[in-house]
């Protein structure tokens, strides 16, 4: 768990000071971080490639079900943008239905995040402890993480 200096002990955080540092933990392990999004933001992934990410789409369902819920929507609205840049830049894909579904997402994914966040300040305030939301963010963003190795794995892509 990353710890503001200024008040290392995590149960006498305020709620804004916690999701200060779930914000650094999410930060840390971010998904675009991941060699799989790396690829794609480069234009290095063939058109087979691509054709995996149904199924990423398909297993992150999968994802949501973990602890801690794996419903970080926080990174999602760039990771949407990241792939309809990534699709226009370099695989020449300009249609608006084509590229409907990942627009659509980074703008409601903006309104998702709003309210985990808030849901995460509400726990916070009513008690719940900060370790517990720390580990789940952490638990759901490696099983991201790890999801992503899979993919890679399937693909071919080096990790």
């Amino acid at each position: 768990m990353t710890l503001n200096p200024s008040n290392p002990d995590p149960s006498r955080m305020s709620p804004s000071e916690a999701l200060r540092n779930l914000d650094e933990t999410i930060r840390e392990k971010s998904i675009l971080e991941h060699p799989f999004y790396q690829a794609w933001n480069k234009g290095m992934l063939t058109k087979d490639q691509l054709a995996t990410c149904p199924h990423l789409l398909c297993a992150r369902r999968g994802v949501s079900e973990l602890p801690g819920g794996g419903r970080d929507e926080s990174q999602q609205p760039d990771v949407s943008h990241t792939k309809a840049s990534g699709l226009r830049a370099f695989y020449g894909v300009e249609d608006a239905k084509t590229l409907e579904y990942f627009t659509v997402h980074e703008a409601a994914d903006v309104r998702h995040r709003a309210g985990e966040r808030e849901a995460l300040a509400a726990c916070l305030v009513a008690g719940v402890p900060v370790h517990v939301i720390q580990d789940a963010a952490s638990q759901a963003l490696d099983a991201y993480w790890g999801l992503l190795d899979g993919v890679c794995s399937e693909i071919g892509l080096s990790c």
